[in-house]
């Protein structure tokens, strides 16, 4: 299988993933959803999924890319604001702050993220 398949089949498992996360809809339902609102045909993320196929349009690959970005940017969002809401609350432990401000950090990584700083490690981003 090629690698841009590889990576494709990854980030709609992904994909799917968040969207079950985010909704809790359960994943035929988030891939349904994911082809719904973004026009991604539902065969197309089906097949990347369970059963790779040999070849994708470089456009659909992009699409999906694109999605994954802006699907990534809204879970650090949605992150940062738990984070926020937790750290408001009395009775946080030492260990429990420490956990949601690490979340926080992701979250606002995420959310001033750029197309650029997608393909670096999280060491790079940091550094930028």
């Amino acid at each position: 299988m090629k690698n841009y398949i590889k990576e494709a089949a990854a980030k709609a498992e992904k994909l799917v993933n968040i969207i079950d996360a985010l909704e809790a809809c359960g994943k035929e339902n988030a891939m349904r959803a994911l082809s719904n609102r973004h026009r991604l045909p539902y065969q197309l993320i089906w097949n990347l999924r369970f059963r790779p196929p040999k070849s994708i349009a470089y456009d659909l690959v992009m699409m999906l890319d694109e999605v994954y970005r802006k699907k990534c940017r809204e879970a650090g969002a949605a992150l940062m604001v738990e984070a926020e809401a937790a750290l408001n609350e009395e009775g946080l432990n030492a260990s429990d702050r420490n956990i949601v401000l690490a979340g926080r950090s992701v979250g606002r990584q995420a959310e001033g993220a750029t197309e650029a700083s997608f393909g670096r490690r999280a060491g790079d981003i940091a550094a930028a």
